[in-house]
């Protein structure tokens, strides 16, 4: 689809397998890379969390809305 070579690149990046990233996995660094994708598919393409959570396999739209949450806190903490 669309979003998949953004997908691939995340997981490139972040040394994650595309499975994991889109699975269940709760392994600190797929929660952080998959948080991330959350990021920018809202901050920099504006998706609703509903399209997100469609596009990541994931059942609701608060699993999105929880995660680019998640990342802002995270970003505001290493700016400060």
């Amino acid at each position: 689809g669309k979003y998949s070579n953004l997908i691939n690149i995340v997981c490139r990046e972040f040394k994650v397998s595309k499975e994991s990233i889109l699975g269940d996995s709760r392994t600190s660094n797929v929660v952080f890379a998959r948080h991330t994708l959350y990021y920018i598919l809202r901050e920099k393409y504006g998706l609703s969390y509903g399209r997100i959570s469609h596009l990541t396999n994931k059942a609701h739209h608060t699993t999105s809305m929880y995660g680019v949450s998640r990342m802002k806190q995270t970003l505001e903490e290493n700016v400060a």
